[in-house]
C-alpha cells in the first residue's frame, strides 16, 4: 500500500463471532480492518482461534452459526484466513496499532465485541492475560452512533415502515444489517456473519455516521437502541391533513450542485464570475434523480427550481446566474417546470404563492439551509444532508 500518511487519522473496525453462551462468549473468529475516516480501508485480517477450532469441539457446538463452520476450512486452505492462537492474535492487532499509530477501535455492538475478547483471553490464559487490546486504546460503538444519526432520519422510519423493521414488541430496529440494507439501498441484504465479512459493512456504516458532520456521543451504550423510538413512534402515528401534492420545489446550491466544492467559487461570485455555478458537481446521482422526477411529472406534480443568486447580486449578474444554472440543468435533462432565480435571502415561499392553493395544495421544498426551510409555509421540507431525497421521492411517487 506504500508509505503511510502519519498526518491522516487511522482507525480499527473489528466484528467477531463466538461460541458458548451470551454471558460468558468465546471469540473463534476475530476480523478486523485499518480504516481512514472516508472508509478507504488500508489493512484487513480475518483471525481463526486455534484453540476454539483444535480444542474445543463441544464449545464451538454452541457457535450460533456453526453450520458455517466448514467455511472457515476452505477459507483457511485457501489462505483468506489466519489460523492463531489467543497470544498471536493479540500480537497481530497490537502490531497493527502499532503501524498506524492508532488510537481508536470501533465496532458496531462495541460492549459485546470488546467484552468477548477481554473474556476469551483471560479464559484462555488463565487471567494470566487480562485485556486484550493495549492501554490506552479507546473503544468506540459505530451503533450508539448510527442510533444518533442515520436511525433518526424519516428516510430511515419510511424505510423501516416499508419492509417491517419493526420488533415484536414495536420497537425500531437498528441492527447492522438494517442499518447497511438502509445506506445501501438494498432491502434483502443479509449480513454473512463472518467477522472481516461484517466488519466491511460496519465500517461503511461509520463512514456514512462521520460524513453526517453531526456531534456524536461515541461511547458504548447498552440502551442506544431506545434513542431513535419515540421519533419513530411519532412518524407513525403522524396524521397530516389530506391536501394534493401540487409541485416539488428544489434548491440548487449545496442541494444537488455542489457549488460550495468548487475551488475559489467565493471570490468568483464576489467578481461577478459565474463559473463556480457551470463547474459544480451534482450531488446525487442525476440520471435516477431525473428517473424519479420524470415519474412524478407524469403523475401530475410540478417541479420547480427555488435558488437563490450570490449575495449582493446586481439584476445583470443575477440574470447570467439564471442563464448559467439553467444551463447546469440542462447538461443532466433535469425536468423542470420552471425555474425562480431571487435575490439571496428572498423567502422561497414568495415564489410560488401565486401558484398554489394552500388550503388544497401543498408543495415540498428540498433544501440545505434550515432557516430556508424553517420559513417554507406550502408543505414538509426535505434536508438532503439528513435524508436519502432520492428513495424519499420514490415513496413519494409510489403513493400518488
Amino acid at each position: 500500500m506504500g508509505n503511510i500518511d502519519h498526518r491522516r487519522r487511522y482507525f480499527i473496525v473489528l466484528d467477531v463471532e463466538t461460541a458458548n453462551f451470551v454471558e460468558n462468549p468465546l471469540v473463534y473468529d476475530l476480523g478486523f480492518a485499518v480504516v481512514d475516516k472516508h472508509g478507504n480501508i488500508y489493512e484487513t485480517k480475518s483471525l481463526m482461534l486455534k484453540e476454539l477450532f483444535f480444542d474445543m469441539q463441544d464449545i464451538m457446538a454452541t457457535a450460533y452459526y456453526n453450520k458455517k463452520l466448514p467455511a472457515y476450512w476452505e477459507d483457511w486452505r485457501q489462505g483468506r484466513k489466519e489460523l492463531v492462537n489467543i497470544y498471536q492474535a493479540r500480537s497481530i492487532v497490537k502490531t497493527v496499532i502499532e503501524k498506524y499509530n492508532i488510537h481508536e477501535v470501533y465496532a458496531y455492538n462495541a460492549r459485546f465485541d470488546k467484552q468477548a475478547l477481554n473474556n476469551t483471553i483471560r479464559y484462555l490464559t488463565k487471567s494470566r492475560v487480562r485485556w486484550f487490546f493495549p492501554y490506552g486504546i479507546t473503544f468506540n460503538c459505530i451503533w450508539h452512533m448510527a442510533t444518533q444519526t442515520l436511525c433518526k432520519q424519516k428516510s430511515y422510519y419510511q424505510m423501516a415502515s416499508a419492509n417491517n423493521w419493526i420488533s415484536g414488541n414495536g420497537n425500531l430496529i437498528t441492527n447492522a444489517e438494517k442499518v447497511y440494507s438502509y445506506i445501501s439501498g438494498d432491502n434483502d441484504f443479509s449480513e454473512v456473519h463472518q467477522g472481516l465479512d461484517d466488519v466491511l459493512i460496519e465500517a461503511k456504516i461509520l463512514s456514512k455516521v462521520l460524513r453526517q458532520h453531526k456531534k456524536v456521543d461515541k461511547s458504548i451504550n447498552r440502551n442506544c437502541w431506545k434513542i431513535p423510538q419515540e421519533g419513530f413512534k411519532e412518524f407513525m402515528e403522524g396524521q397530516r391533513p389530506s391536501q394534493v401534492l401540487k409541485m416539488i420545489c428544489f434548491d440548487m446550491d449545496g442541494t444537488i450542485a455542489d457549488l460550495y466544492a468548487v475551488n475559489n467559487w467565493e471570490s468568483d461570485l464576489r467578481d461577478n464570475n459565474v463559473r463556480p455555478y457551470s463547474e459544480a458537481d451534482p450531488i446525487f446521482d442525476m440520471e435516477a434523480l431525473v428517473e424519479v422526477l420524470n415519474e412524478l411529472k407524469q403523475k401530475g406534480v410540478e417541479i420547480r427550481i427555488i435558488t437563490w443568486g450570490a449575495k449582493d447580486s446586481s439584476k445583470e449578474f443575477l440574470q447570467r446566474t439564471k442563464a448559467a444554472k439553467k444551463e447546469w440543468l440542462d447538461s443532466f435533462d433535469f425536468p423542470y417546470n420552471k425555474i425562480h432565480c431571487v435575490q439571496y435571502g428572498t423567502p422561497k415561499s414568495k415564489s410560488i404563492r401565486k401558484s398554489i392553493n394552500s388550503a388544497k395544495e401543498k408543495a415540498i421544498l428540498i433544501d440545505d439551509n434550515q432557516e430556508v426551510c424553517k420559513s417554507w409555509k406550502y408543505g414538509d421540507t426535505i434536508n438532503p444532508t439528513e435524508s436519502d431525497i432520492i428513495f424519499q421521492l420514490k415513496e413519494i411517487a409510489a403513493s400518488l
